[in-house]
C-alpha cells in the first residue's frame, strides 16, 4: 500500500542530495590560483596543504647521500621522448656528469652522490614553489618545471633497475628513496601552501560532519522511499525445532 507521506519524504530527500551532489560538482569553490574548482578538488587542495607540512626530508635526503658522493656509475637511461633527453643531458651535465644522447636513450657516466644532490636540489626549489628557480638552472622557463623534474623520475626509475640489474642494490636502494622523499614530493606538492591543521579545523570538523550527515541522507532518502511503495523490512519468525 502506498504512503503518500513517507513517499514524499523519500522523494524530497532524494532530490535534494543530487541538488546538493551536482553542486558540489560545480566550479563554486577556491581554488589554488585564485580559481574556481568543484568541490572534490577544493577538498584535495586542503588535504594536500595539509599534509604537506609533515613531508619534507630533503635535509634527511642530503645527510643520507653524503656517503655516495665520489661513487660512479655508468647507465643508459630510456626517458620516453628526445625532447626529454634533451633536457636530461642539461640537467645531468649541470651535476658534471658525462653524458650522449641515442634517440630517446641517455648514455650517462657519472657521480652518483653529485647527481641525486643535484636532483634534491632541484626538489627542494620545487617543494617551496621556485619553479621558476629550476627551469632557469637548465635554460628553461618556469613552465617547464614539472616536466623537468618528471625526467628527474624517469632517469632515476631506470636507473634503479639497472642497478639491480648490476646487483649494486645498496644503491638501487638510495636512488628508490630519493625518487620517493625528494623527487615525488616536489612534484606532487609543487604549487601548494602548506597549512597547519589547527589552522584548519573548523573546514576539518565540518567537512567530517557533512561526509557523515550526507552518507545518513541517501540511506534515508532511500529507506523512506521504499517505505512508501509499501515495502518495509521485517524481523523473520524464529523456527523452533
Amino acid at each position: 500500500m502506498i504512503n503518500k507521506k513517507e513517499l514524499n519524504i523519500g522523494l524530497f530527500l532524494a532530490a535534494s542530495f543530487f541538488i546538493i551532489f551536482g553542486l558540489m560538482w560545480s566550479p563554486l569553490f577556491p581554488g589554488l590560483d585564485d580559481d574556481k574548482v568543484n568541490a572534490f578538488h577544493a577538498a584535495d587542495n586542503l588535504f594536500n596543504s595539509i599534509s604537506k607540512g609533515s613531508a619534507y626530508f630533503m635535509e634527511q635526503m642530503e645527510e643520507k647521500n653524503e656517503p655516495f658522493l665520489g661513487k660512479t656509475f655508468k647507465a643508459s637511461l630510456n626517458v620516453g621522448n628526445e625532447r626529454r633527453a634533451v633536457m636530461a643531458q642539461a640537467m645531468l651535465q649541470s651535476a658534471r656528469a658525462g653524458v650522449s644522447l641515442d634517440g630517446t636513450t641517455v648514455h650517462v657516466d657519472g657521480d652518483l652522490g653529485l647527481v641525486i644532490q643535484a636532483t634534491i636540489t632541484d626538489s627542494r626549489d620545487m617543494f617551496h614553489n621556485d619553479g621558476q628557480r629550476v627551469g632557469a638552472r637548465y635554460g628553461y622557463g618556469e613552465a617547464e618545471a614539472r616536466e623537468l623534474m618528471y625526467v628527474w623520475y624517469r632517469l632515476f626509475k631506470d636507473l634503479e633497475n639497472e642497478f639491480n640489474h648490476q646487483e649494486r642494490f645498496a644503491d638501487a636502494k638510495h636512488v628508490a628513496e630519493v625518487v620517493s622523499k625528494s623527487v615525488e614530493v616536489g612534484y606532487n606538492f609543487y604549487g601548494i601552501v602548506p597549512e597547519s591543521a589547527g589552522s584548519k579545523a573548523g573546514i576539518l570538523t565540518f567537512s567530517l560532519v557533512f561526509y557523515v550527515i550526507y552518507t545518513l541522507w541517501w540511506g534515508m532518502a532511500i529507506l523512506y522511499m521504499f517505505e512508501g511503495i509499501g515495502m518495509k523490512m521485517k524481523a523473520g519468525k524464529k523456527k523452533e525445532v
